[in-house]
Parts: structure tokens; sequence; C-alpha cells
């Protein structure tokens, strides 16, 4: 059953090879590693400059010891996605979803503003809403390491893709989106302490490290997310997935909308206080996130 979805994504072994790019695109490769580079090293790095600041310590210190590098997007990727209308067969099996409602594993997720709506985010009601059009507008989303960085200060954005409203269910959608990624082999948790943040030795030496002042004052959200479950990992001396492993295995296991023996109750799905929420677990951290 067709989803709809034609996409590619740029990972950094894709930067370093060519001819693992579809020939239509290399004669704007040039521009689009630009592209990549300045929202990478410009936009995200003053958006990390502001969290740093929001957690009290250095200006550049989610930049220069969390976010990853080495490529124009680093660990992460971007993403060129163009989302056609599909037949009524798949809406009805998907129940209008495109993607499920999830976070987003990294620090920070760059979109641009398209007319065509379909991104929707979970709103403090409890209740789904489109993200309004804004001619020129950056949709920012936090993702998990940064909310576990910020021990729940910073709440990982709760989003979905769904099907347009009924004048657009006919137009064709195109996403350029960029998945920012903290290094790999960090097994995050929150800047509490000086030896809690940062174990690579090659790039950063932990007896430098900083606490947060705003952590150490405020303490950490304890109900937030995935933070929460990383720290009831923690607490009872499990390790934690590292940024990599978390990543890949949410990649690897992500359920197609249009599954009708996985998306229902009794299956990955669960009714709590009466609403639909998806319920997974990965390498002993469980995620519980609305439909």
């Amino acid at each position: 059953m067709p989803d709809g979805i034609e996409q590619f994504n740029w990972y950094s072994r894709d930067w370093q090879d060519i001819e693992r790019t579809p020939k239509c695109l290399h004669p704007f490769m040039d521009e689009i590693e630009a592209f990549c580079n300045y929202l990478t090293k410009s936009v995200n790095r003053r958006l990390l400059k502001l969290f740093s600041r929001v957690l009290e310590l250095p200006d550049d210190y989610l930049w220069d010891n969390v976010q990853s590098h080495g490529s124009p997007t680093g660990e992460g990727y971007f993403r060129h996605a163009l989302f056609r209308p599909v037949p009524e067969s798949t809406q009805t099996a998907s129940k209008g979803l495109r993607m499920h409602g999830h976070t987003d594993f990294g620090l920070t997720t760059l979109l641009f503003s398209v007319p065509i709506s379909c991104l929707q985010i979970w709103g403090r009601d409890e209740k789904w809403y489109y993200v309004p059009y804004k001619p020129g507008a950056l949709v920012v989303n936090i993702g998990d390491t940064l909310e576990i960085v910020s021990g729940g200060h910073f709440k990982a954005t709760r989003h979905r893709v769904y099907k347009p409203p009924v004048d657009q269910l006919h137009e064709e959608r195109l996403s350029l989106v960029l998945f920012n990624s903290s290094v790999g082999d960090l097994r995050m948790e929150p800047a509490y302490c000086k030896l809690n943040l940062i174990s690579r030795s090659h790039r950063y030496n932990t007896d430098r490290g900083l606490a947060s002042p705003l952590i150490q004052r405020e303490g950490c959200v304890e109900e937030q997310g995935v933070y929460k479950e990383f720290k009831r990992l923690t607490s009872s001396g499990q390790i934690v997935p590292s940024n990599k492993e978390w990543r890949e295995i949410q990649i690897a296991t992500v359920t197609d909308p249009t599954d009708t023996v996985r998306n229902r109750i009794g299956a990955d799905q669960v009714l709590i206080d009466g609403k639909l929420m998806h319920q997974r677990e990965y390498m002993g951290v469980k995620v519980v996130l609305p439909v």
C-alpha cells in the first residue's frame, strides 16, 4: 500500500560521495551543501547559544560539547520529502496519518513553513493543531537530546504529519528538514554536575565541565517525557542508550501508519485517560506519545 512519500536524506557519508546522491541533484550540490552549512553553523549555532544561556552556561557550551560536527549536517541529516496525495484506501488504513505522533531524537530540527498544512503539534490542552503557514518562517522542533541535557526544562516537541485540510487534500507538499544531532558516543544526562555531561576525552576534558546553575538551583523537571525515562534508568544504575543507539533504533523501528496489525489497542497502542497513545520500548526506555 503506497504511502505517497518520496524522500532523500543526506547523511554524513552522502556528502563524501556524490554517487550516493540522485543524479538529478548533482548540478545543485554546491548550493545544497552551502545551504546546510548555513543552517547548521549559523542558524542552529545561534539557537544553541540561546539554549545555553537559558541553562546559564557559556554561550557555545552546547555547540562545542554536544552538537556533532564533521559534515554539513554533522551526524544528523538533511531531508527532501515530497508528500503526494494518497488513495482513499491508504487514508482509511492510516486514519489520515502520514507519520505517527513522535519526538525527534536530536538537539533541534529545522523546518521551513509551507502553505500546505500537514505538520501538527500536540498542544498543552492535549489536542492536535496544524502549524500555521507563515511565509519565510522557520519552524524549530526541540529534540530528545535537548530535553535530556536540560533536565526536562526544554520539552521535546510532540508532533505528527496528518492529512491536509479538505481544500488541500489533492495538493503535493514539499518538505525541507534539517535534523541536528548530538555526538553519537555520548550517553546523555542533565548538565547538573561536571562529570555527567561529556565523556569525549578526545574533544573535551570532563574536569573542565560546567554545571548548569539553572538546574542546580531549580532542579530537573521530573515529569517530562523522555528525560523522565532516562532518569529512571540512571537512578537504578542502568546504562542509558548512547545518542547513536537512540537515534538508530528509532529510525529502524518506525511504524508504518497503514500497518493495521501494529496500530491497534493491544499491540502498539493503548488508551490513557481516554486518549489514544502510541506505546513503544527502545532499549529499556519506555516511550508513550499521542497518536
